[in-house]
C-alpha cells in the first residue's frame, strides 16, 4: 500500500491505462472513462485511512473501478429513453463476455517472467511496481544501498523485457 498521497499519484499515473481498459469493459462508453477514474481517484484519497496497510493497492484499485464503473453505467443509463437503453445493455453485455483482453497473453507472459525470476528479484519488483514502494525504503528493507536497488531493478527491467518479447515470438508462432 502506498505510504504517501504523492506514491498513490505515481502508481495511479502509471496505471491510468490498465483502469481505463477496466472500466471500458464495465462502462463501454469512452467519453465516460476520465470522469470514471477521476471518480476512483477521489474516492480513494478519500478513503485513505480506511485502508489497512498489508495489501496490495492494484487489486483494490480494479475493484473500485469496477464498482465505479458498473455504478455510473446504471445511472446514465437511467437517463437514457427506452430503446437507447436496451442499445446499452446490449453493448455492456457484449463488453462483458469472456472475450480476451488485447493484453492477456502479454499480462500472463509478464507474471510468468516475474514469477521466474529469484525471490528477491521477485519481491523487489512487487514493492517497488505493485506497492509502491520507494528505493529507499527497499533499500533499508533488503539492507543495502538505494544505488544497488536502482542498478538491480533496471538488471531485472531488462532481463523481463528480453524475456517478454522472446516469449511473446514463441506464441506468435506458435498459434
Amino acid at each position: 500500500m502506498p505510504k504517501t498521497s504523492k506514491d498513490f499519484i505515481r502508481i495511479f499515473l502509471a496505471q491510468r491505462q490498465f483502469l481505463k481498459g477496466i472500466a471500458y469493459r464495465y462502462a463501454p462508453e469512452k467519453s465516460y472513462l476520465d470522469d470514471i477514474l477521476q471518480q476512483v481517484f477521489l474516492e480513494y484519497l478519500k478513503k485513505t485511512k480506511q485502508w489497512d496497510d498489508s495489501f496490495e493497492v492494484m487489486p483494490l484499485l480494479v475493484a473500485m473501478t469496477k464498482n465505479i464503473a458498473l455504478r455510473h453505467w446504471r445511472e446514465k443509463m437511467k437517463k437514457m429513453p427506452h430503446v437507447l437503453r436496451q442499445i446499452a445493455d446490449t453493448i455492456q453485455r457484449k463488453s462483458l463476455e469472456n472475450l480476451p483482453s488485447p493484453y492477456e497473453d502479454e499480462i500472463r507472459i509478464m507474471n510468468e517472467s516475474i514469477t521466474s525470476l529469484p525471490e528477491d528479484h521477485q519481491a523487489m519488483i512487487r514493492m517497488y511496481y505493485f506497492d509502491g514502494v520507494s528505493v529507499q525504503d527497499i533499500a533499508e528493507k533488503m539492507e543495502i544501498k538505494a544505488r544497488n536497488v536502482y542498478s538491480i531493478l533496471t538488471r531485472i527491467r531488462e532481463a523481463l523485457k528480453s524475456t517478454i518479447i522472446r516469449k511473446i515470438k514463441e506464441d506468435d508462432q506458435n498459434v
